[in-house]
């Protein structure tokens, strides 16, 4: 009798084999795998190592391991996701917890720059862990990750209700991240790097005259695909000819061969209102600066993100482009009377390839009878005209659904361009198409009911309406609506 040896499977076969137990398990057991034999840890390690997806926990640990890592293994890593949620401190009134450092108290940086130290003083300590471990990682990728190709870097807030508390006024400086350290992330990424996600959700914080519109720009050559959301996005990261600037490389024409795709999302910060922080802005349009805190000077921002746009195209700074688009959020100014306990939003799509401008209507779920405008609060959204039911879901779920599948989320978090999704990907489903956190009537009556439960009722509008089986009316005015992307230069 002859029994079968692991070494005379041929490698395609347990490439697969190792392929099946990877996208059906976690990281924890698959590391336990590897150690059948020799063999195995050979093949499963450029599994385990070609895509990385790390969050807030384990970014600290990952950094150790990739010093620690000799340098083949790191070459085996393609891309890099890294989704940073900063957790607000608790207070006194939350039954205590950590608190950033008091008077009096000092916090010793036992390796980096001032300026981190400096900002590390005010974080918490699960806050100023991540940002460490991010500027540790900074310092090693572009000799560590010669070979990566896609790099994400997302950051979202999830606020927990004692945000209608006293301490709001101090979250802006809790849970920022310097804007330094971003551009020091960016100018980092290797010359292989061709595809890009930069998603700051208006959280850096400027304390120098560093712009990272411009190192952006610097990038755009090399990039193939490219997501954007920062604080505030230039015009004149695709044309110097709105903004002042005295970086040359911003004041020249921008050629980007190959780039594929282009996604800005210029939505107004988070976690008070659509628009809540002053921006100060050299336009040239009007020769003075002018403050992104209300709505007219973001509908202006709008409209010069739009022309540089147009020009870009105009100037073909983009040869090879199959997708540019602008996404951007504004309350509804028609419908205020019309819905004067709660404020409906737009959520705009400006697609310059199909040349239309979409609108679609959101509007906030109520809880306490308090309009919450935040990141971590649920809405309903009505994309389609055809089927005129609303869509629930949180805010980033929804603006993902706006902006489409050009950048999709695998099993384990990692983030690619929708080009990537190969029918090897497919085949053993390592993505997941289904926008995360969005449901429809039906899925929602089942969330909604989940969120009482979570919430002990407080939940009260339209969530319970759904749960008892309840429609909610749907206003004319709600229906999206898609019209000819028609540019004009505002009058300030």
């Amino acid at each position: 009798m002859i029994s079968a040896t692991l070494d005379t499977v041929i490698p395609e076969i347990l490439l697969q084999i190792l392929q099946y137990i990877y996208n059906s398990s976690t990281a924890k057991e698959f590391v336990n795998t590897l150690v059948v034999c020799r063999r195995w840890k050979q093949f499963g390690y450029a599994l385990l190592w070609t895509n990385i997806f790390v969050t807030s926990k384990t970014i600290q640990s990952f950094t150790n391991s990739l010093a620690d890592t000799d340098e083949g293994t790191c070459k085996l890593i393609r891309s890099l996701s890294i989704q940073l949620d900063p957790v607000p401190p608790k207070t006194t009134w939350d039954r205590g917890g950590a608190l950033p450092l008091l008077w009096g108290e000092s916090y010793i940086l036992d390796e980096g720059p001032e300026w981190l130290s400096d900002f590390l003083k005010e974080q918490t300590e699960g806050w100023r862990t991540a940002v460490r471990s991010l500027w540790k990682l900074s310092t090693v990728m572009r000799s560590r990750l010669s070979r990566l190709t896609t790099f994400s870097f997302r950051m979202e807030i999830h606020p927990p209700a004692f945000l209608n508390h006293r301490s709001a006024s101090r979250l802006p400086q809790l849970m920022t991240i310097p804007s330094r350290l971003l551009q020091q992330v960016l100018l980092a990424l290797p010359p292989s790097c061709t595809s890009l996600e930069f998603d700051t959700c208006a959280l850096e914080a400027h304390g120098g005259t560093e712009r990272l519109c411009s190192t952006v720009r610097g990038l755009l050559p090399q990039l193939h695909h490219l997501r954007l959301r920062l604080s505030h996005v230039c015009p004149n990261i695709v044309s110097p000819e709105y903004f002042c600037s005295s970086d040359s490389s911003s004041s020249s024409e921008l050629v980007a061969p190959q780039l594929q795709t282009l996604t800005i999302n210029i939505r107004p910060l988070p976690w008070i209102g659509p628009i809540v922080r002053s921006a100060a802005v050299e336009c040239l349009l009007n020769g003075s600066p002018y403050e992104q805190s209300n709505e007219p000077s973001n509908l202006a921002h709008q409209t010069m993100m739009l022309l540089a746009l147009q020009g870009a195209m105009k100037n073909k700074c983009f040869p090879n482009i199959e997708k540019i688009q602008l996404v951007n959020m504004a309350t509804s100014p028609s419908t205020v009377r019309q819905h004067p306990h709660s404020q409906l939003i737009l959520l705009k799509l400006f697609d310059f390839i199909a040349n239309t401008a979409t609108c679609i209507p959101l509007q906030p779920v109520f809880r306490r009878g308090v309009n919450l405008l935040r990141a971590g609060e649920v809405f309903q959204a009505f994309p389609d005209r055809e089927n005129p039911e609303p869509r629930f879901g949180r805010l980033a779920a929804l603006e993902q659904m706006v902006e489409g599948d050009i950048w999709i989320t695998s099993r384990r978090g990692s983030r690619f361009p929708a080009s990537f999704e190969t029918s090897s990907f497919a085949r053993h489903a390592r993505f997941e198409r289904a926008h995360s956190g969005i449901c429809d009537e039906k899925g929602m009556a089942e969330a909604g009911l989940s969120l009482i439960g979570q919430e002990r009722g407080h939940w009260t509008t339209p969530s319970i309406l759904l749960g008892l089986g309840i429609r909610p009316s749907v206003s004319p005015t709600l229906m999206v609506t898609v019209e000819p992307l028609a540019i004009s230069c505002p009058s300030l």
